[in-house]
């Protein structure tokens, strides 16, 4: 079958007639020219016994090489058994769909492809771009006290500069590593963060596989061992040496007045520094001498959810909080934000004065300390007053160790011996309160 017969300077000159006609190019293609004067590609072609017509574009626009092109193209599909009419049709609407789906991403929606899109679906929900920072979080992450705010921080400071926009199934375990060589580099210290880090990664990852959004779960075989070292148990605490030396350090040290009322009910009471931080003066009865914690505000997991608890108020606790009425002033907050005296201070405040602020004018002769540190003081000295395990877990508002048996079965919660042991370990403080003279003396408002 002759084909190539026309020439681009045919096809250019041909004039528009009365009616429309072809110019047969062979094999199949010819160019059609209707009477207005628009010209286009035609290709006919025989398939299960039918003749059909394909478009190949108009012309100009689509050139005799090019439409001889498309007239090869659509003869192949016709050798392996395709309809090239409806191959095309069905490639154009993916093309199409795909257009779309880069739009929505562009856009903020639609699946996640990279590594820090993930992780706004993870922490977010249905959005890959969240735009608003005020969002309230509605993923994976939500119900993590902080709203998954910690994790964010540090993938934004570790994890995306190493790794956020690369393809989700293109991750690979050389990536996991080259984020804790860059966190080794600029800390190398940061063993238990890493761990942490290499944790919420294997949870994004997981999820992400388990939502269909990727294949590849890259921190596979990674181990914490390997990544950032076996942790052991944090076994500091102040021995009464130590809470003498501490007594007289404070006045002297950059520790704000409120800060230092914080670290004598840390120690009394063995709470938590975030719990604490966040607490609101409304859950403080003077009169009933008892300060409350909502489980809202609470430390708890799946297997111990989040529990009220309740702080007897006792002379030296009740103390420390009159001195602090005077410095909080009209805040709700027994320790307001110093931008904003509506809200509480960030509960990393303490952590981050004692530990770089203050840095060293507040070690004792055992050495640096942190928030967390007066808590396991608080227990050791309760023990060492012959109080038991359930009691000091009562004081701590702890859940302990124990079998379902226990759990079911033993339910008296030891509000009077809780009072008690708040009692006698407060005795012992405030004799160590009173004996510095240099204590620092809150402002009248």
């Amino acid at each position: 079958m002759a084909k190539d017969k026309l020439k681009d300077s045919k096809c250019a000159a041909e004039k528009a007639r009365d009616k429309e006609f072809l110019l047969s190019d062979g094999a199949g293609l010819s160019l059609r020219v209707r009477p207005t004067g628009a010209k286009s590609w035609v290709y006919v072609f025989w398939m299960d016994g039918k003749q059909q017509r394909m478009g190949l574009g108009s012309y100009p626009d689509v050139s005799l090489q090019k439409a001889r092109k498309k007239r090869e193209a659509a003869r192949s599909l016709i050798d392996d058994g395709q309809n090239p009419i409806t191959t095309y049709r069905e490639s154009k609407k993916a093309a199409i769909k795909e257009a779309e789906e880069h739009k929505k991403i562009a856009s903020g929606e639609g699946p996640p492809q990279t590594v820090r899109q993930l992780f706004n679906v993870w922490r977010w929900g249905n959005c890959i771009q969240p735009t608003d920072p005020n969002s309230v979080p509605t993923g994976e992450l939500a119900n993590r006290k902080d709203g998954g705010a910690w994790v964010q921080a540090y993938f934004d400071r570790d994890v995306f500069p190493i790794i956020g926009n690369k393809i989700l199934n293109e991750v690979r375990q050389s990536d996991i590593w080259s984020v804790r060589d860059q966190m080794r580099k600029r800390n190398p210290s940061v063993g238990r963060l890493l761990n942490m880090v290499l944790s919420n990664l294997r949870q994004m990852f997981r999820f992400g596989i388990s939502r269909g959004y990727t294949l590849v779960e890259p921190t596979i075989g990674i181990t914490k061992r390997n990544f950032g070292g076996t942790e052991r148990p944090r076994r500091r605490w102040l021995k009464e040496h130590e809470i003498i030396e501490l007594s007289k350090l404070l006045p002297a040290s950059e520790v704000n007045p409120a800060s230092q009322e914080m670290i004598w009910l840390l120690l009394a009471t063995g709470c938590r520094v975030g719990e604490m931080s966040m607490n609101s003066w409304e859950n403080i009865n003077f009169e009933e001498r008892d300060w409350f914690f909502p489980k809202e505000i609470r430390k708890g997991n799946k297997e111990h959810p989040a529990e009220n608890h309740h702080v007897y108020l006792t002379d030296f606790i009740q103390d420390r909080l009159l001195n602090l009425k005077k410095l909080a002033g009209d805040s709700a907050y027994p320790f307001p934000h110093k931008r904003d005296r509506n809200t509480h201070i960030p509960v990393n405040s303490l952590r981050r004065q004692i530990t770089t602020d203050a840095k060293e004018t507040i070690h004792t002769s055992g050495g640096a300390w942190t928030p967390h540190d007066l808590r396991r003081t608080c227990a050791t000295h309760l023990e060492s007053l012959k109080f038991s395990q359930k009691i000091i877990d009562r004081c701590l508002g702890h859940y302990a160790a124990g079998d379902a048996v226990q759990g079911a079965y033993y339910l008296w919660e030891f509000d009077d011996e809780a009072r008690i042991a708040w009692e006698a370990w407060s005795k012992k403080l405030a004799l160590i309160y009173q004996s510095n003279p240099d204590k620092a003396t809150p402002p009248t408002p």
